[in-house]
């Protein structure tokens, strides 16, 4: 059974003395050393209401140890959110519409020990008048677990969120956050808080799932991108609004924060439409991410368009913030282009990316956000390191991934090459990967072509490191297809060999845009007989021909492995099985023990060398039987295939010895299902024939699947 174990996290509680028209409430917290933290508090206020105080006072909680205590936070700056209607804070025109106030607070917290469930939470009378429903305290919270994960920062919103939209228009808000962490992030629409309880008064229909009016007024018209934190929709009626965002952050599959934090949202009318305006990615393609390696006189430079649909709409890209030492400059065209420029340095090397967040606005009162992800990597560019194919300093099974990539690919002979842990000079190739690292390092021998020859450098130097200073690459987990273990109907007997199938996406959440894998596999609480051994069997990746796998045993337990396309293509819509975990039960194992399965250091790349990083990795267990059931499926079942292959119709023949339950399915070579109903049912003693028609099916080897509770058996089925 595949699990996600969710922490237990505990909140800090902010408090404002004066009542205010509370609009927005956001908390994060940033680890500083230790169990110091800095507690960051931004409120946006309609400025109808009464002023913030320069002080906040935060309460902090931890209820499975019963503590509570307060502390200070300072107010660090004050600005008036975006408008394009007129009229100041100091002077607000009600005929106008509401003018925002926005207020940071920050202040370092210490904590008196560990504990899963600390909680930082805000809360202050009053919210605005508003159509959902909540109008008294308005609150908001993010949690810690500084005992599981010590050293963690939370997320948070790098940007004010615009507050004024059309009625009767299509809408998109960027409520993403950043992790300086790398961990993955789940956005999903919640319940906003009465203090620091969900809050009970919404007006129906509107729901905290549909929390403004829409048509049809369902949350099927109000949706939101889990991983992107983009919500989309259309709204129906002029009025005041609010949306409360849940944040929950993850780490290896675990859920270790979550944050919630609400928004008041104003739908206002417009004499004519408005189409919102837009920024490109990187040098005007739809990326978002871009990496360099801080070699000497390396520099990162690229263009952002901005854009709108409207054609006679202007549009301005303002800088939110930028990495130190980095410049930001846009031109005065009606739709301006913004230039970015950087020389990077050693000092700018870090594993988590620096950030440079932009906002676009146009003429007739729209707003977006956008944020660009900026890697600095380490490199060695000029000599050529057998086996360090990425120039991380580390030869490991990620280095395949790039010899996936180049492979075929041709240039300079290494003069004097040996496959040696050694620096080797030789002149660049032609082209380069998108980590900017050229070719000529996937060429592990040296002979001026990357193929399959240059994984046996891998092998042999895999483990050792030179000159490395830090290891480069975000690990992120979350995300919509599954990286498992398929562990259902797996007979784990003692003094057996297992054999589990490694699967990575499931129908309804596809592998899109697919080219390689790295990962490695552990069991913990196992006892083997031999090490783990981790094979492309029945894979969708691909086959001998155009693709790569490599395996490395780390420990009896542990093993690195690759899989690898070759060709340079991509694969999309993919789901199913992509390898095998086999390895042997020692009879000395514990009869009822658990074994875990589970992934660590995992990387998926496209065929172009970018991470792909929407995915989910989940931990599977499994429990040792006692050795007299080994085999006794085949004791108690004889099992056969006629004829084999088959033209089309084929019976599968059975000779039991007991009543059994079967449940017999039939799969394509990659686990698909192509009729998993072929039979369900009980079958008594004695011998039976099942019929089973495969005309029509395309021709090839298929795999029959019977399933007792004896166990099961895998037949192979060649169709003609």
């Amino acid at each position: 059974m595949k699990k996600l174990i969710l922490l237990i996290l505990a909140v800090f509680t902010i408090q404002i003395s004066h009542a205010s028209h509370i609009a927005s409430v956001e908390i994060s917290y940033e680890h500083v050393t230790l169990n110091d933290y800095i507690v960051h508090l931004k409120i946006y206020r309609d400025c109808n209401g009464v002023g913030l105080g320069t002080t906040a006072f935060v309460q902090i909680n931890s209820a499975i140890n019963n503590n509570t205590f307060s502390a200070t936070l300072n107010q660090t700056s004050t600005s008036q959110l975006y408008t394009c209607f007129g009229g100041t804070c100091a002077n607000p025109n009600p005929f106008l519409g509401p003018i925002f106030q926005v207020a940071e607070y920050s202040g370092t917290v210490t904590l008196p020990y560990a504990a899963t469930d600390w909680r930082f939470s805000y809360s202050s009378c009053c919210r605005a008048p508003n159509q959902t429903g909540p109008t008294a305290s308005a609150g908001g919270y993010a949690m810690l677990d500084n005992s599981t994960v010590p050293f963690n920062n939370s997320t948070r919103t790098p940007y004010n969120i615009y507050t004024y939209y059309f009625v009767n228009q299509a809408h998109t808000i960027n409520f993403g956050a950043m992790e300086t962490d790398g961990d993955s992030l789940d956005h999903r629409l919640t319940t906003a808080l009465n203090g620091v309880n969900p809050s009970t008064n919404y007006n129906a229909p509107l729901t905290p799932l549909n929390p403004i009016t829409t048509t049809p007024a369902t949350p099927a018209a109000f949706t939101m991108n889990a991983q992107t934190g983009l919500l989309s929709f259309t709204p129906t009626s002029i009025g005041t609004y609010i949306v409360a965002i849940e944040t929950r952050e993850y780490r290896n599959g675990v859920q270790i924060a979550s944050s919630i934090r609400d928004y008041q949202i104003s739908i206002i009318s417009a004499t004519s439409p408005n189409a919102f305006p837009d920024l490109s990615g990187i040098n005007n393609t739809t990326a978002t991410t871009t990496s360099v390696a801080a070699c000497a006189n390396a520099s990162m430079n690229f263009t952002i368009n901005s854009s709108d649909p409207d054609p006679t709409d202007s549009t301005e890209i303002i800088l939110i913030s930028k990495p130190a030492g980095s410049n930001f400059v846009s031109n005065t065209a009606q739709n301006q282009v913004g230039t970015f420029s950087w020389a990077v340095t050693q000092a700018d090397v870090q594993a988590q990316p620096h950030y440079l967040v932009l906002e676009v606005r146009d003429n007739n009162c729209g707003v977006r956000h956008e944020v660009i992800e900026l890697y600095v990597n380490n490199c060695n560019t000029d000599s050529v390191w057998a086996g360090d194919t990425d120039v991380d300093f580390t030869c490991d099974n990620y280095d395949v991934l790039n010899i996936g990539i180049a492979n075929g690919s041709t240039g300079n002979v290494r003069a004097g090459a040996t496959t040696n842990w050694q620096a080797e000079w030789c002149l660049n190739w032609a082209n380069s990967f998108v980590s900017s690292m050229n070719y000529k390092h996937a060429d592990c021998n040296g002979d001026g072509t990357v193929n399959a020859a240059d994984l046996a450098a891998i092998s042999a130097n895999y483990g050792l490191v030179h000159n490395k200073t830090n290891q480069v690459g975000v690990y992120k987990t979350l995300g919509l297809p599954d990286l498992y273990c398929d562990v259902n109907n797996v007979q784990a007997n003692k003094g057996s060999t297992v054999s589990i199938p490694i699967m990575l996406g499931t129908t309804g959440s596809l592998m899109n845009d697919f080219y390689g894998i790295s990962a490695t596999v552990e069991l913990l609480n196992a006892q083997t007989s031999a090490p783990i051994a981790v094979s492309k069997n029945f894979s969708w990746i691909g086959n001998t021909i155009n693709s790569f796998d490599f395996e490395k045993n780390l420990a009896t337990n542990k093993s690195a492995f690759t899989f690898v396309r070759n060709d340079q293509q991509n694969l999309t819509a993919q789901q199913g099985q992509i390898g095998e975990i086999s390895f042997p039960i020692d009879m000395t194992s514990v009869t009822g023990s658990k074994v875990i399965v589970q992934f660590s250091d995992i990387k998926m790349i496209k065929n172009s060398g970018e991470e792909i990083t929407d995915y989910n990795v989940l931990a599977d267990t499994i429990e040792i039987l006692a050795p007299n059931s080994v085999n006794e499926f085949d004791q108690k079942n004889l099992i056969q295939v006629y004829p084999n292959p088959t033209l089309g119709k084929t019976t599968i023949g059975i000779n039991t010895t007991v009543p059994q339950d079967y449940s017999i399915g039939l799969y394509d070579l990659v686990g698909r299902a192509v009729n998993k109903d072929v039979f369900n049912g009980k079958l008594k003693a004695g011998e039976h024939g099942i019929d089973m028609d495969m005309t029509g099916m395309a021709k090839g080897q298929y795999l029959l699947e019977i399933v007792t509770e004896l166990g099961k058996k895998m037949i192979p089925v060649q169709k003609w």
